[in-house]
């Protein structure tokens, strides 16, 4: 059990333990730290559009409005819509206050500690994954209509594996979303550009 004690008590002494903004603002004038910038303004340009056109919110959510929600999707919306604006109110307030890079990850270290850092963390990565699931599997829709639509058909496999519980059909596996999501973070393990 003194194993288990000594655990707990670093948690609970590292839990609470802040980053100053001092320290935060050293950190990113050290060299060693620094990220290459090599996205140009054009880069940022078609990224955003592609952010903007992306496949995943667009196409699923027009899909359950359709067949589940029906007209309270704009209610929805404008809810949707007002949270984004008290979020983009709170970052204003956290970018303020904290000068450096970051997002909510060193906010949260800086205001509230290494506990609430590491949950935000974990939280961030969730996000992303689930955001990459949905425009992967959009893309993968995009690509199955092109198919069908030129006459070309693709096996069902490609697009949906479904999976059975006590044979119940629980969920489907797009392997072609897995795919596309397997093929960028392969692409960004190795970076976007070199050099």
């Amino acid at each position: 059990m003194d194993a288990v004690s000594a655990v707990r008590d670093r948690l609970l002494e590292a839990a609470p333990r802040t980053k100053s903004i001092r320290d935060s603002l050293v950190e990113r004038e050290d060299p060693s730290n620094a990220l290459r910038k090599t996205l140009t303004a054009t880069d940022l340009v078609f990224l955003g559009i592609g952010l903007i056109i992306g496949a995943g919110l667009f196409v699923l959510t027009g899909v359950a409005a359709k067949h589940h929600a029906g007209p309270g999707i704009i209610f929805s919306f404008i809810l949707s819509g007002l949270v984004c604006v008290l979020s983009a109110f709170c970052y204003a307030e956290f970018a303020s206050r904290v000068p450096v890079a970051g997002s909510a990850y060193t906010y949260s270290y800086v205001t509230y500690g290494e506990l609430a850092a590491w949950m935000i963390g974990w939280d961030l990565t969730l996000e992303y994954s689930l955001g990459a699931s949905a425009v992967a599997r959009g893309w993968s829709g995009y690509l199955n209509l092109i198919l069908t639509q030129i006459d070309v058909h693709p096996p069902d496999f490609l697009f949906s594996i479904g999976v059975e519980i006590f044979g119940h059909k629980v969920f489907d596996i797009d392997f072609l979303a897995a795919l596309v999501v397997l093929f960028f973070a392969v692409l960004l393990m190795f970076g976007i550009k070199t050099g």
